[in-house]
């Protein structure tokens, strides 16, 4: 039998052996989310699929772990929230809660680049306003909030 991916792979293999079962169900093990999560999805759909059709199909349980055991650190919250619920989640579910962390995450570097390079850009200006040409210096919290964190200023 031959199955054409739409990822281009090509997979040759005879009902009579399990060696395309485990080596699909490795390359499930070792797919990671490296770019987007639509085209992480979409490998994982390929391969629960192709395992499907040569009569090794997964359960949800095992879809959505895959799902999740390719994920970096950044989604620990997604994934340690999914397995606390009752009711357990469909594949679709996860699909587009996994999605919507995803947008969130974006969101939230730029919004972080965005500060960041503000910071630097208020940094330099205050540092060109004194005419200082020695290393940068580190910026120090206003006076109230020092107060609050280290404590009045003794004065000697």
């Amino acid at each position: 039998m031959i199955l054409h991916l739409k990822s281009g792979h090509i997979l040759c293999f005879s009902h009579h052996t399990r060696a395309p079962v485990k080596k699909l169900k490795v390359q499930l093990r070792q797919s990671k989310k490296d770019l987007f999560v639509p085209l992480y999805l979409l490998d994982i759909k390929e391969i629960v699929d192709s395992l499907a059709v040569i009569g090794s199909p997964l359960s949800t349980d095992e879809h959505i772990e895959a799902i999740l055991d390719g994920l970096s650190e950044e989604y620990d919250c997604f994934i340690t929230s999914v397995p606390s619920r009752l009711d357990p989640y469909p594949v679709k579910d996860i699909e587009a809660l996994l999605l919507a962390r995803e947008e969130r995450l974006e969101k939230n570097k730029v919004v972080n680049s965005s500060l960041f390079q503000a910071n630097f850009s208020s940094a330099s200006n205050n540092q060109n306003k004194h005419h200082s040409f020695g290393p940068p210096q580190c910026l120090s919290a206003p006076p109230l909030l020092a107060n609050r964190f280290f404590g009045p200023k003794m004065v000697s």
